[in-house]
Formats: C-alpha cells, sequence, structure tokens
C-alpha cells in the first residue's frame, strides 16, 4: 500500500470561497508528484465549477492511467479503490463522478491543466477561454476538448446519461490516483477531503488488500 497525501481543510473557507487554492507551505520542499491545486466547488458564488491539477516536478507526466473521483461514500461501501475488482468504486449517481484521463494525455513538467466539471460550453462562458479536458462532452456535435473517460461503465453520467457531476461544497472529496488496471491496490497521488465530523468522505487504506479481477 502507497500513502496517501491528505490535506484536511476548513469548510468555512470553502464555503465562502469560489475557488479553493492550495499553496504549500512557505518554506516546504517542491513536491515530486502531481497535486490538486484548485477546485471551484458548487455553491452560489461559483459560475462553473473545476478541478486544476498541477504538476510541479522537472518531467513530464503521462496521465493515461491517472483517475480523479469525488464517488467516495463509506457509508455506502463505496470506495475509489474498489476499481480493482469492477464494483462499488464510487461515481455516476448523485453527482459523484469517477473517471480517468484519455489515453496519451500528459501534463508537461511545471504545467497546470483543468478539468471543466459540467463540460466546455458552461466553463468558455464563465471564463471566455477552453479548459484542457472536461469531465464529459456537452454539445451534440464534439468539440476539440479531450473528454475524460469513465472509469466504470456510467461513472460520470450514469447508465441513463441524468446524472450531473458536481464537486460540492459542504461535503467532498477529491481522490487523484493512478492504476495500472492489474494492480491489486491504487496508487494515491493527491487527496482533499472536507465537510467537518462527517465521516463519509474520508478514507484509510491501512490494511486494505483486495485480489483485483485482473491480477
Amino acid at each position: 500500500m502507497s500513502s496517501s497525501t491528505r490535506r484536511y481543510l476548513p469548510i468555512a473557507a470553502l464555503t465562502l470561497a469560489i475557488g479553493l487554492t492550495v499553496a504549500p507551505p512557505v518554506g516546504a520542499d517542491p513536491a515530486d508528484h502531481l497535486l490538486l491545486s484548485e477546485v471551484a466547488l458548487a455553491n452560489t458564488t461559483t459560475v462553473s465549477q473545476f478541478v486544476e491539477i498541477i504538476n510541479p516536478t522537472g518531467s513530464s507526466v503521462e496521465l493515461g492511467e491517472v483517475y480523479l473521483t469525488d464517488g467516495t461514500y463509506t457509508s455506502g461501501g463505496l470506495y475509489y479503490y474498489n476499481i480493482v475488482t469492477g464494483v462499488d468504486a464510487g461515481g455516476g449517481t448523485g453527482g459523484d463522478f469517477h473517471c480517468r484521463f484519455p489515453t496519451g494525455a500528459s501534463i508537461a513538467a511545471g504545467d497546470t491543466i483543468v478539468i471543466a466539471i459540467r463540460g466546455t460550453e458552461e466553463y468558455q462562458a464563465a471564463f471566455g477561454m477552453l479548459p484542457d479536458f472536461e469531465l464529459f462532452e456537452d454539445n451534440e456535435d464534439p468539440d476539440e476538448v479531450p473528454d475524460m473517460v469513465a472509469a466504470l461503465p456510467f461513472s460520470i453520467r450514469g447508465e441513463d446519461g441524468a446524472n450531473v457531476p458536481s464537486v460540492f461544497a459542504d461535503i467532498e472529496s477529491l481522490v487523484l490516483y493512478s492504476w495500472d488496471g492489474q494492480s491489486d491496490l491504487v496508487e494515491d497521488i493527491d487527496y482533499l477531503v472536507w465537510g467537518g465530523d462527517n465521516p463519509n468522505p474520508y478514507v484509510d487504506k491501512t490494511g486494505v488488500s483486495i485480489d483485483g479481477a485482473d491480477d
């Protein structure tokens, strides 16, 4: 099991801001992995939700095996690391999503990428520019912005296409992790969680061992 990078954030700061920008402490060593650097949340002031990821390292990082999810719900038995079993990994309902980057995607050294949670059209209307990726295609005619890929069937829009993804301001988590499609455990990259004492978004992988179906 690899260790997780966990940052616990006060809910008051989240609900009052359009975007959450996570800055390293003054004097901290440069990170050696991708970081969730900014999140625009679902609240009354947010025009368009997005997740921003930064590569603070000195090398380009391939993203084809990198996943992003807000689908953890412990009381419902939904854990992102269940992706190795193909069931109960979260996403596709209740506004939750579970996705990965398209094959061949990458992020350059020192670069930042933005994922539009509700599609390119809303993001461009809000900010006057295109995102780097969109969670799902929101136009009848696909645009040039690459779509994220459902981690499991229907884990973004749901089986009937009615799930509306959202990054909620009150209780939520975001997990960035990698998986090669065969290993018994995923590798955590970065983790954000907020929501006070509510246990649903929190995950502890200590002692977890899963026999992946493809391993």
